[in-house]
């Protein structure tokens, strides 16, 4: 009787196709949760980039506005000459 069920594989396809449904659900899923997790990480790390090049790029105006007007006397807060004069005062970077 055993052996009949051995050799007799009629019911086999079906049991075979539900545990390959299977197996490629639980891949996919597992694929999808490595793809979302990735995701994430590079648009953090975008984040992070764009943020480096603006701060880059602010550093590049102040160093080039500063190129432009080196009179310290344009940038003190306590000063006591005329901020018009652009003969007056050491520029920036010169020590007094």
């Amino acid at each position: 009787m055993i052996q009949r069920f051995v050799r007799d594989e009629s019911g086999i396809t079906l049991a075979v196709a539900v545990f390959m449904v299977v197996l490629i659900g639980v891949m996919g899923a597992g694929l999808l949760t490595f793809v979302m997790s990735d995701s994430g990480s590079v648009l953090e790390m975008n984040k992070g980039q764009r943020a480096m090049d603006i701060a880059e790029a602010g550093v590049q105006v102040a160093k080039a506005h500063l190129r432009a007007d080196s009179w310290r006397q344009h940038y003190d807060t306590d000063h006591t000459d005329d901020c018009n004069s652009s003969t007056s005062g050491p520029r920036v970077g010169v020590e007094d």
